[in-house]
Protein backbone atom coordinates (compact mmCIF):
# COMPACT_ATOMS: atom_id res chain seq x y z
CA UNK A 1 0.00 0.00 0.00
CA UNK A 2 1.39 3.59 -0.95
CA UNK A 3 1.86 5.46 2.24
CA UNK A 4 0.95 9.08 2.52
CA UNK A 5 4.70 9.79 2.26
CA UNK A 6 5.83 8.43 -0.18
CA UNK A 7 2.52 9.88 -1.96
CA UNK A 8 3.78 13.58 -0.87
CA UNK A 9 6.94 12.50 -2.42
CA UNK A 10 5.45 11.83 -5.97
CA UNK A 11 3.43 15.01 -5.66
CA UNK A 12 6.35 17.08 -4.68
CA UNK A 13 7.70 15.40 -8.06
CA UNK A 14 5.38 16.04 -9.90
CA UNK A 15 4.73 19.86 -8.86
CA UNK A 16 8.49 20.39 -9.07
CA UNK A 17 8.33 19.41 -12.68
CA UNK A 18 5.33 21.51 -13.10
CA UNK A 19 7.06 24.37 -11.62
CA UNK A 20 10.54 24.10 -13.43
CA UNK A 21 8.08 24.27 -16.72
CA UNK A 22 6.18 27.28 -15.72
CA UNK A 23 8.70 29.24 -14.34
CA UNK A 24 11.03 31.90 -16.21
CA UNK A 25 14.29 30.40 -17.22
CA UNK A 26 15.88 33.07 -15.10
CA UNK A 27 14.53 32.64 -11.99
CA UNK A 28 14.24 28.20 -12.48
CA UNK A 29 18.03 28.58 -13.03
CA UNK A 30 18.61 30.19 -9.47
CA UNK A 31 15.84 28.48 -7.43
CA UNK A 32 17.50 24.94 -8.62
CA UNK A 33 20.66 26.02 -6.81
CA UNK A 34 18.34 27.19 -3.99
CA UNK A 35 16.37 24.19 -3.38
CA UNK A 36 19.40 22.28 -3.72
CA UNK A 37 21.38 23.58 -1.30
CA UNK A 38 18.41 23.94 1.32
CA UNK A 39 19.13 20.52 2.16
CA UNK A 40 21.83 21.86 4.04
CA UNK A 41 19.57 23.73 6.67
CA UNK A 42 17.22 21.09 6.51
CA UNK A 43 20.06 18.48 7.97
CA UNK A 44 21.12 21.05 10.46
CA UNK A 45 17.69 21.26 11.50
CA UNK A 46 17.44 17.73 11.87
CA UNK A 47 20.80 17.05 13.46
CA UNK A 48 20.07 20.48 15.99
CA UNK A 49 16.72 18.91 16.60
CA UNK A 50 14.21 22.44 15.35
CA UNK A 51 13.32 19.67 12.90
CA UNK A 52 12.21 16.28 12.73
CA UNK A 53 11.38 13.79 10.65
CA UNK A 54 9.63 10.37 10.98
CA UNK A 55 11.95 7.83 9.71
CA UNK A 56 9.03 5.40 8.41
CA UNK A 57 6.62 7.86 6.52
CA UNK A 58 8.85 7.88 3.26
CA UNK A 59 10.90 6.12 1.23
CA UNK A 60 14.35 5.07 2.10
CA UNK A 61 15.97 8.14 0.27
CA UNK A 62 17.92 10.23 3.31
CA UNK A 63 20.75 11.94 3.77
CA UNK A 64 21.98 12.64 7.58
CA UNK A 65 18.24 11.86 8.41
CA UNK A 66 16.95 14.45 5.77
CA UNK A 67 14.32 12.77 3.23
CA UNK A 68 16.06 13.69 -0.29
CA UNK A 69 12.71 14.86 -1.42
CA UNK A 70 13.28 18.23 0.79
CA UNK A 71 15.13 20.12 -2.34
CA UNK A 72 12.37 19.25 -4.66
CA UNK A 73 9.49 20.50 -1.74
CA UNK A 74 11.21 23.52 -1.41
CA UNK A 75 11.31 24.33 -5.54
CA UNK A 76 7.78 23.40 -5.40
CA UNK A 77 7.15 25.84 -2.64
CA UNK A 78 9.26 28.91 -3.67
CA UNK A 79 8.29 28.30 -7.60
CA UNK A 80 4.79 27.91 -7.33
CA UNK A 81 4.65 30.96 -4.86
CA UNK A 82 6.15 32.62 -7.58
CA UNK A 83 3.74 31.60 -9.94
CA UNK A 84 0.59 32.20 -8.01
CA UNK A 85 2.08 35.42 -6.79
CA UNK A 86 3.15 37.10 -10.43
CA UNK A 87 0.37 35.14 -12.55
CA UNK A 88 -2.39 35.75 -10.62
CA UNK A 89 -1.92 37.91 -6.95
CA UNK A 90 0.11 40.86 -9.00
CA UNK A 91 -2.77 40.46 -11.58
CA UNK A 92 -5.38 41.25 -9.20
CA UNK A 93 -3.83 43.74 -7.19
CA UNK A 94 -1.10 45.50 -9.37
CA UNK A 95 2.57 45.20 -9.76
CA UNK A 96 3.49 47.77 -6.69
CA UNK A 97 2.22 44.58 -4.42
CA UNK A 98 5.02 42.03 -5.92
CA UNK A 99 6.24 41.78 -2.48
CA UNK A 100 3.37 41.56 -0.48
CA UNK A 101 1.33 38.83 -3.04
CA UNK A 102 4.94 36.63 -3.25
CA UNK A 103 4.86 37.24 1.12
CA UNK A 104 0.79 36.16 0.57
CA UNK A 105 1.70 33.18 -2.01
CA UNK A 106 4.22 32.03 0.45
CA UNK A 107 2.10 31.39 3.48
CA UNK A 108 -1.07 29.77 1.42
CA UNK A 109 1.68 27.43 -0.10
CA UNK A 110 3.09 26.50 3.44
CA UNK A 111 -0.96 25.71 4.50
CA UNK A 112 -1.59 23.66 1.70
CA UNK A 113 1.85 21.51 1.16
CA UNK A 114 3.36 21.72 4.99
CA UNK A 115 0.62 21.52 7.07
CA UNK A 116 -1.36 18.56 6.06
CA UNK A 117 2.23 16.71 6.02
CA UNK A 118 2.78 17.76 10.17
CA UNK A 119 -0.90 16.74 10.68
CA UNK A 120 -0.07 13.49 9.50
CA UNK A 121 3.39 13.67 11.29
CA UNK A 122 5.56 13.27 8.78
CA UNK A 123 7.63 16.05 10.37
CA UNK A 124 7.46 18.05 13.33
CA UNK A 125 8.89 21.81 13.62
CA UNK A 126 10.21 21.80 16.77
CA UNK A 127 10.15 26.00 17.61
CA UNK A 128 7.45 28.44 18.44
CA UNK A 129 5.03 28.13 21.34
CA UNK A 130 1.67 28.20 20.07
CA UNK A 131 1.06 25.60 16.93
CA UNK A 132 -2.06 25.07 14.67
CA UNK A 133 -1.34 21.65 14.94
CA UNK A 134 1.24 19.68 17.51
CA UNK A 135 4.84 20.50 14.91
CA UNK A 136 3.49 23.24 13.17
CA UNK A 137 3.34 26.91 14.49
CA UNK A 138 1.63 29.62 14.20
CA UNK A 139 4.51 31.45 12.93
CA UNK A 140 5.67 29.43 9.96
CA UNK A 141 2.99 30.43 7.10
CA UNK A 142 4.56 34.15 8.20
CA UNK A 143 7.97 32.37 7.81
CA UNK A 144 7.11 30.89 4.12
CA UNK A 145 6.00 34.17 3.21
CA UNK A 146 9.39 35.70 3.98
CA UNK A 147 11.17 32.89 2.35
CA UNK A 148 9.11 33.37 -0.62
CA UNK A 149 8.81 37.41 -0.68
CA UNK A 150 13.10 37.13 0.44
CA UNK A 151 13.45 35.34 -2.73
CA UNK A 152 11.67 37.41 -4.72
CA UNK A 153 13.45 40.25 -3.02
CA UNK A 154 17.07 39.24 -3.84
CA UNK A 155 16.20 38.13 -7.29
CA UNK A 156 14.97 41.52 -8.06
CA UNK A 157 17.99 42.95 -6.96
CA UNK A 158 20.86 41.00 -7.41
CA UNK A 159 20.40 38.35 -10.36
CA UNK A 160 21.18 40.38 -13.11
CA UNK A 161 23.96 42.17 -11.06
CA UNK A 162 25.53 38.67 -10.68
CA UNK A 163 25.09 37.57 -14.14
CA UNK A 164 27.01 40.77 -15.26
CA UNK A 165 30.03 39.38 -13.80
CA UNK A 166 29.61 36.38 -16.25
CA UNK A 167 30.97 33.58 -13.80
CA UNK A 168 29.56 30.68 -13.98
CA UNK A 169 28.68 30.31 -10.40
CA UNK A 170 25.73 32.91 -10.70
CA UNK A 171 23.50 30.76 -9.07
CA UNK A 172 25.90 29.62 -6.30
CA UNK A 173 26.54 33.60 -5.58
CA UNK A 174 22.48 34.04 -5.06
CA UNK A 175 22.33 30.69 -3.26
CA UNK A 176 25.16 32.21 -0.98
CA UNK A 177 23.48 35.22 -0.27
CA UNK A 178 19.82 33.86 -0.01
CA UNK A 179 20.63 30.77 2.38
CA UNK A 180 22.38 32.44 4.88
CA UNK A 181 20.33 35.96 5.54
CA UNK A 182 16.65 33.84 5.27
CA UNK A 183 18.36 31.77 7.95
CA UNK A 184 18.94 34.70 9.80
CA UNK A 185 15.86 37.05 9.54
CA UNK A 186 14.11 34.17 10.07
CA UNK A 187 15.89 33.24 13.20
CA UNK A 188 15.64 37.07 14.48
CA UNK A 189 12.13 36.48 14.21
CA UNK A 190 11.26 33.28 15.80
CA UNK A 191 13.05 34.52 19.18
CA UNK A 192 11.96 38.06 19.23
CA UNK A 193 7.96 36.69 18.37
CA UNK A 194 7.03 34.88 21.32
CA UNK A 195 4.83 32.74 19.20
Amino acid sequence: MLSIGVLFEVVMLLLSTITFFLLEKKVRYFLVYVAALMLLPEIWGQNTGIASYDQSFFSPLYIAGTPLIMPFAWFALIGLSITLSKNILVRLTGSRFRYLTAFAAGALMSLLLELPMTYYSAWSNNFGNLHIVPGYPYILPFLYGLYVSWFVFLYDRLASRIEAQRTIFAGLIFTVIYIPTMLLISGLIVVSIPL
